[in-house]
């Protein structure tokens, strides 16, 4: 059983672990609740925010496209926001490579125009804008154009995948019938069985136009998917209709939004395999298909994670939030595997990559409707810490069901697409160690231990030490612990006196610990796999207690005078001449208690009155020598 420091020392003794927490209910489109966005950290697809007291990083939300571009001071700024003048046009947003074009007057000659890098470009415009050739405004990442049709407003603004456009109905008096001229020379336009319009260069998707979404303003707003008809014009031309339902109109709350928009397709984040269409690429839907029945769908997912990467790390979770807009209550589960081979291109019911065990399994219960969330944190365990002994490469999951059952996920290519929340820690730097040195020998049983400074956390975190003694230099655990402090900020502590034998040699070592919530709450150290962590700790540096045996060791030979009424004064002679030695030693029945190596003496004067003198005794000090000649009566010089 290890000796403890006293409870009123400077310290925390029995600390509580906390994992990172964060209020529910985040939406890719919004800042994490209470959390900070650091924007120093991050990535292309990822956001970092710093949680707890410090504000420190622990909480990434990874996205399966790029989302933030690197500004010239080095932050990491949100894509959305980056809407730029572009002379002789208007202003400009590049996304992943992709340019959008916004002209400072909408109208047939400049349109919204699109350049897609190795694909060639696309334009639109809506039929009859030439009347008032409306002017845009921006604010905020948002190009305006007011009145650009009857009663009707039209904004433009970047996304993660191209931009979107919102088409406000300010009033009954504005149609629900609108029309598009699209350009788009060297493209092919079709429909697809979900209501979205495909692009296509050479056969291949490369972007698609989502199905629209027409909202209204209620309290409770009421929504409505509408429908496109695509007619071929010849040459490149093509003219895209926007139908809204009256019906739907005739009851709604304006103004009402139709929020059609264009998504340019990136290297493959999501998609789904289906056995019926065994070679077809499901790759540039809006939605991800999991179903068992009839015919098979499995969805495969995966995030860029090796921004996120760091060796040691420790991930307390990782949740998959995937949108649910179709699904049976109370079915099936949903089981998501690990992904354990790379994904072909395009990837195929034929060719789709090998599984592995089930990370987790859930159903819907009541209601599958909006953010399903799906805790993956012992497989993120492998993925994000290169130093598990067991490492993983990140190909992604895969989500199955059986025997009956069918889902329906908003895919990347949506507006509401899966994204992943990583909360994690690493552990401070280890201590390092300035006093005692290696082998040192202490002539006190109560040393001051040092290091040389408070340990830096990758993270921001407070950092707290521990200084440790033990009579085995590679164990430091159970009967081998001799003695602990608590956990403290302060860089030196003073091991207390009676808890080191002289003539022991001890091994002495420092560890760290971060805190994670205030004033006291130690970060967690239960990895996502469920493995527990052992803090950072310095090299081990030994340390041998030789006392002083006054009287007994030639090199600590003593004095001695009966001074009488059952008093012996012993008093060390080997201390020089002008400096009274520092060590008296009364026997029997008196006051008297003595810290040798710290030369302080508590020694009765006359008729048992204690005095209390410092290290050495100043002979040529009256008080000193009259208080010392009381006990010894005389000063003995060397």
């Amino acid at each position: 059983m290890p000796v403890l420091s006293l409870w009123d020392e400077n310290g925390v003794r029995n600390p509580k672990e906390f994992p990172i927490t964060l209020p529910r209910g985040v939406s890719p489109d919004r800042p994490v609740p209470g959390a900070t966005r650091l924007l120093s950290m991050g990535g292309p697809n990822f956001n970092v925010f710093g949680v707890g007291p410090d504000a420190a990083a622990h909480v990434a939300q990874v996205f399966p496209q790029d989302v933030n571009y690197r500004a010239a001071n080095g932050n990491w700024e949100d894509l959305r926001s980056r809407v730029v003048p572009d002379p002789g046009y208007g202003w400009k947003a590049t996304v992943r490579g992709v340019t959008m074009h916004f002209p400072t007057r909408l109208t047939s000659e400049t349109p919204v125009r699109v350049d897609l890098p190795g694909v060639g470009s696309l334009s639109a415009v809506p039929q009859g804008i030439d009347v008032t050739a409306p002017a845009g405004e921006v604010s905020g990442g948002t190009v305006t154009y007011r009145d650009a049709l009857p009663h009707t407003d039209l904004a433009y603004s970047p996304t993660l995948g191209g931009y979107k456009e919102a088409m406000v109905l300010k009033d009954p008096a504005a149609s629900g019938e609108l029309s598009y001229t699209i350009q788009a020379p060297g493209l092919t336009l079709r429909t697809t069985f979900l209501g979205d319009v495909e692009v296509l260069a050479a056969g291949r998707p490369v972007a698609v136009i989502p199905a629209p979404i027409i909202t209204d303003s209620a309290a409770d707003p009421a929504s409505e998917r509408g429908t496109y008809s695509v007619q071929d014009l010849g040459s490149g031309s093509y003219r895209l209709g926007v139908t809204v339902d009256r019906s739907f109109l005739a009851k709604a709350t304006y103004p009402v939004t139709i929020d059609p928009g264009l998504t340019i397709y990136a290297d493959t984040s999501d998609t789904f395999v289906n056995s019926a269409n065994p070679d077809y690429d499901f790759s540039s839907n809006t939605g991800l298909w999991v179903g068992a029945g009839t015919d098979t769908g499995r969805t495969f997912i995966r995030f860029d994670t090796t921004g996120l990467a760091r060796s040691g790390r420790l991930v307390y979770e990782a949740k998959l939030w995937l949108y649910n807009v179709a699904g049976p209550a109370f079915g099936p589960p949903v089981d998501a595997s690990r992904v354990t081979s790379a994904w072909p291109t395009p990837l195929t019911w034929n060719n789709q990559p090998t599984a592995g065990a089930v990370i987790d399994s859930w159903s819907c219960g009541s209601s599958c409707a909006g953010w399903n969330i799906r805790e993956l944190k012992s497989m993120y365990q492998h993925i994000l810490d290169p130093s598990n002994p067991d490492p993983w490469t990140d190909y992604g999951v895969r989500l199955s069901t059986s025997p009956t059952a069918s889902y329906t996920y908003n895919s990347a290519n949506s507006i509401l697409s899966p994204f992943l929340v990583v909360k994690y820690n690493d552990l401070p730097d280890a201590p390092n160690p300035s006093f005692p040195r290696d082998n040192y020998v202490s002539e006190n049983d109560s040393p001051t231990l040092k290091i040389t400074g408070t340990p830096s956390d990758p993270n921001g975190d407070e950092v707290f030490i521990q200084y440790q003694i033990s009579d085995d230099p590679n164990n430091f655990t159970g009967t081998h612990l001799i003695w602990e402090s608590p956990w403290t900020d302060e860089r030196s502590y003073v091991v207390p006196s009676g808890v080191l034998v002289d003539g022991q040699t001890y091994h002495w070592r420092a560890r760290s610990w971060d805190v994670c919530a205030q004033p006291d709450g130690m970060c967690s150290l239960t990895d996502g796999q469920g493995v527990v962590r052992e803090q950072k700790a310095s090299p081990t540096r030994a340390i041998t207690i030789v006392l002083k045996h006054f009287g007994e060791d030639p090199r600590w030979a003593m004095w001695s005078h009966d001074v009488g009424n059952g008093m012996t004064a012993k008093v060390n002679e080997a201390n020089g001449r002008d400096v009274c030695p520092p060590e008296i030693v009364v026997h029997e029945n008196t006051h008297v208690v003595q810290q040798k190596d710290q030369g302080i003496s508590f020694f009765p004067r006359y008729y048992g009155q204690a005095w209390i003198l410092g290290r050495g005794f100043d002979c040529d000090n009256m008080w000193e020598r009259e208080a010392y000649m009381a006990a010894s009566q005389g000063c003995r010089y060397g």
